[in-house]
């Protein structure tokens, strides 16, 4: 019995970080920045100022709190529900699949409207459309 916990507490570590799985919400860091976990997809969890539905695109306020992204401000997508007042996950580079209706092939750039994006060229290019609803997010 011991034997087992220890190794299914080992493949939890080891998934956690690799980043097949995120770290458990009790595990965030929740005093500020120092929080960005660099792995198979990168991952900032800040506290939200503003609510978001997933696959919005994120930004950050002065104050270092998560809010709804718009051109020039992007610097990642919410990969979940979060409402505002609450600490959330902002994903900031990799696969993101919490798109639709994309042209497969085309760039797609961070949009004027907040959470927002367009295949219309903007100043702020956030990644390329891999399938209709896959786009891999490299914002520029």
């Amino acid at each position: 019995y011991r034997l087992y916990n220890a190794c299914k507490l080992l493949a939890e570590g080891i998934d956690a970080y690799t980043g097949i799985v995120g770290i458990p919400q009790a595990d965030w860091e929740t005093t500020g920045p120092a929080s960005i976990m660099v792995q198979n997809m990168c991952r900032h969890y800040a506290y939200f100022a503003a609510a978001a539905t997933p696959g919005q695109l994120m930004g950050l306020n002065s104050s270092g709190q998560g809010v709804l992204g718009v051109i020039g401000t992007v610097i990642g997508w919410s990969p979940a529900a979060v409402t505002a007042g609450q600490w959330g996950e902002i994903r900031l580079f990799g696969l993101h699949a919490n798109v639709t209706g994309l042209t497969q092939g085309l760039n797609y750039y961070a949009s004027s409207t907040t959470g927002g994006i367009t295949n219309t060229v903007t100043a702020q290019r956030v990644g390329k459309a891999l399938l209709t609803n896959r786009l891999f997010f490299n914002p520029a």
